[in-house]
């Protein structure tokens, strides 16, 4: 026989185990290909980018990869699927939409577990704490996962030059096949 105070926990309890865990764990990604901050300025790699394309091109609406170099006309990338055995050259007039990542931001993903225990230390207001911790702590992870990140409305074709490998384009003597 239970004592009276004890409780088992209830559905409602249940759904907000589960919706912390799945806050803390989701959404806000952080790319591996990227070097630290401090390190950005020295890193001989190009930054990671994602493309949507308009259309299909070699078989693929969406290519990730590094961006080697890259013009007012076009961009090549190396993508990281290892089946595609070359660079692929992707002009910008068939670009949808692209997301550049330069640099691994701080990870504040833990930040929101400990907050939302924290809570527990304030009784009664409680109920109303929880879910604020949760809002804010949460929106200030996704946002400080985006720091180091440029979209195709915050650069242009000429700027996305200076996050590539080859900043003054490809040397014509390096054939599009020779990065692997």
């Amino acid at each position: 026989m239970r004592p009276k105070h004890f409780r088992t926990m209830t559905t409602k309890g249940y759904f907000i185990a589960i919706l912390t865990a799945l806050l803390v764990s989701a959404g806000c990604t952080i790319p591996r290909h990227v070097p630290r901050p401090n390190e950005a300025d020295e890193y001989p790699y190009g930054s990671e980018i994602h493309v949507e394309l308009a259309a299909w091109q070699n078989g693929r609406l969406y290519i990730k990869g590094e961006l080697l170099a890259a013009d007012s006309a076009c961009m090549m990338i190396l993508p990281f699927d290892k089946k595609m055995k070359e660079a692929v050259i992707v002009k910008f007039s068939s670009v949808k939409d692209y997301t550049l990542y330069y640099a691994k931001p701080k990870n504040y993903s833990p930040a929101i577990l400990l907050f939302l225990l924290s809570t527990f230390s304030h009784g009664g207001f409680m109920v109303l704490s929880v879910p604020v911790n949760i809002i804010v702590t949460t929106a200030t992870t996704c946002k400080a996962a985006k720091v180091f990140t440029y979209r195709k409305r915050d650069l242009t074709p000429d700027q996305l030059r200076m996050f590539s490998r080859y900043p003054q384009y490809k040397p014509e003597d390096l054939p599009v096949t020779g990065y692997r």
